[in-house]
């Protein structure tokens, strides 16, 4: 590890610590944990890559009421295309707790959906697809918003949502030429959430109105842009138990700035569900099976924008999953939960239709003990050029993490 790497390591240990120990009452309830890992990959045609990052997380319970939260990590220089270290402050907000009020206020990440993996209204945290691998949890982006919960009764409860910040995901391969909106101020973001946790059946439904994460490649003064655009979203959820099985299901409608005249090279609104059912065949193997079915509106027969840039036509319908009105897809999951002397594996399988891609990821994790654990993943991308997945196969190859922390 070079000089600077030990500096930026220095650098933020003593920044996160100060801000989460220095000026508060010290409570047999407050936890501060860290990690250093390091994760290693080699791609079939991009070459091998180390990344090494700390991670630091704490929580401080300054009353019965008041609780504050912080999660980050910093990303050490590494190579000649890394030469820097860089903050991702994932989590840091308040907690304002009574019996039938709950408020959040900061950078927080919100997950939405029962689903596994599959989430149409997942659209709240933006994600970095660039760190999706070994724990896709680590890929979500957190984002400044206040979020009020209110209880309907023991089992029911409301939940709303301020979003004024803006984040956007991040791709491996993306277009260079990104617009970030005007400002934050003009975001017009937010979101509402009914939920019920309970007496057999758990479900939501979901409302969200704001910018989308992903952009579209639009024509801007003769040359290309990926703009974000507005977009508003119907979702809701269940899950259940049917004997042994867990079932799930998940839904949402999207509206998008689509126009068939005006701007038909954009995101097409769209309605995606997917059904999913999983199950322990033993007492160590965990089973998991989804069917995903989106359907999106079509585009016009005649359309002379569509024909003057197909090439970014192509690129948005990939982005999206909307080469064609109608794509369906499954995704298998077998996961050995204790193999013994803390030995787990598990082989995902996830493969789209119409046009055919997807993803296999094969990966065996060691606990060797409460401090350290190893990981070693298998991923192959495949698919056409012009799909999602297909254009990323050149990232296929082995992975390697090792974690020392949490």
């Amino acid at each position: 590890m070079n000089i600077c790497a030990v500096f930026g390591l220095t650098e933020f240990l003593a920044v996160v610590m100060s801000a989460t120990v220095v000026g508060m009452p010290a409570q047999a309830s407050d936890q501060l944990d860290w990690s250093i890992r390091t994760h290693w990959n080699s791609a079939v045609t991009k070459g091998s890559k180390t990344e090494l990052t700390a991670w630091i997380r704490g929580q401080n319970q300054l009353d019965d009421n008041l609780k504050l939260t912080g999660e980050g990590y910093l990303t050490l220089p590494n190579s000649e295309e890394n030469n820097e270290h860089s903050i991702e402050l994932r989590r840091a907000y308040l907690t304002v707790q009574t019996e039938s009020f709950h408020l959040r206020l900061g950078r927080q990440i919100e997950t939405w959906g029962r689903a596994d993996g599959l989430n149409p209204t997942d659209v709240l945290s933006a994600k970095d697809f660039r760190k999706i691998g070994l724990n896709d949890d680590t890929a979500r982006l957190g984002i400044i918003m206040a979020r009020a919960d209110i209880a309907v009764n023991d089992v029911s409860t409301i939940k709303t949502y301020w979003i004024p910040e803006f984040r956007r995901d991040r791709y491996p391969n993306e277009f260079g030429g990104i617009e970030q909106p005007a400002s934050n101020s003009k975001l017009r973001q937010g979101a509402i959430k009914f939920e019920r946790i309970g007496r057999g059946i758990d479900w939501s439904v979901t409302w969200y109105q704001g910018l989308d994460h992903s952009y579209d490649l639009v024509m801007s003064s003769d040359a290309p842009v990926g703009r974000f655009n507005h977009i508003k979203l119907l979702g809701a959820d269940v899950s259940a138990n049917l004997g042994s099985w867990g079932m799930r299901g998940e839904i949402a409608s999207v509206d998008t700035v689509f126009d068939k005249i005006k701007n038909p090279l954009v995101r097409r609104p769209e309605l995606w569900f997917v059904l999913g059912a999983d199950t322990n065949l033993t007492e160590t193997l965990y089973f998991n099976l989804q069917y995903s079915n989106r359907r999106s509106e079509a585009r016009p027969d005649d359309c002379p924008k569509c024909v003057k840039y197909q090439n970014l036509l192509e690129a948005n319908e990939a982005l999206r999953f909307q080469q064609g009105t109608k794509q369906e897809g499954v995704s298998l999951a077998f996961r050995f939960n204790d193999l013994g002397s803390g030995l787990f594996a598990e082989i995902n399988h996830m493969r789209f239709f119409s046009p055919n891609q997807g993803i296999t990821r094969a990966q065996i994790r060691y606990k060797a003990n409460d401090l350290v654990s190893y990981s070693f993943q298998l991923t192959r991308y495949f698919g056409l050029a012009n799909t999602f997945f297909g254009s990323v196969s050149s990232l296929s190859g082995p992975s390697i993490q090792v974690i020392v922390g949490f």
